[in-house]
């Protein structure tokens, strides 16, 4: 429910269907889907915590499902670091960068899109943790 942490959310429903940034619209600046035989919930973050939940959210017809699992659905939040190369694989670029919103030193690691994955994702390293995931679908 509203003011859940996301650690919570997967504790609760597992890991979600679908993982992108908030739109315009939308006030979340994550948005998580769950899609399965017996539920179909989309949940809005902000700051870390749930914001918002639709129960049988309106499909965005412009973004079409991947045709496969991609090895990256299971990236998120919180994750160790280390973990990311062996479950998604090598990364196609990773740079040390300053992240200004966060003030410090971050590894950002990118991965380009692949067959049954159309998205290029972004994911922000502080600490040995994920701190951002950032999902951009490409045609």
């Amino acid at each position: 429910g509203v003011g859940m942490p996301r650690a919570f959310v997967v504790q609760a429903y597992g890991t979600p269907q679908e993982m992108r940034p908030g739109r315009g619209e939308e006030n979340a600046a994550e948005v998580w889907r769950y899609r399965r035989k017996d539920f179909d919930l989309a949940l809005g973050f902000n700051r870390g915590v749930v914001a918002w939940t639709k129960d049988n959210p309106v499909d965005e017809a412009d973004v079409a499902p991947d045709p496969e699992p991609s090895r990256r659905k299971g990236i998120y939040v919180a994750r160790k670091c280390a973990e990311l190369e062996g479950e998604a694989g090598a990364a196609t670029t990773v740079s040390e960068e300053t992240d200004e919103a966060l003030a410090r030193r971050v590894m950002r690691h990118v991965w380009e899109p692949e067959p049954g994955d159309r998205e290029r994702t972004t994911v922000t390293c502080a600490d040995g943790v994920v701190v951002r995931v950032e999902r951009i679908p490409m045609r």
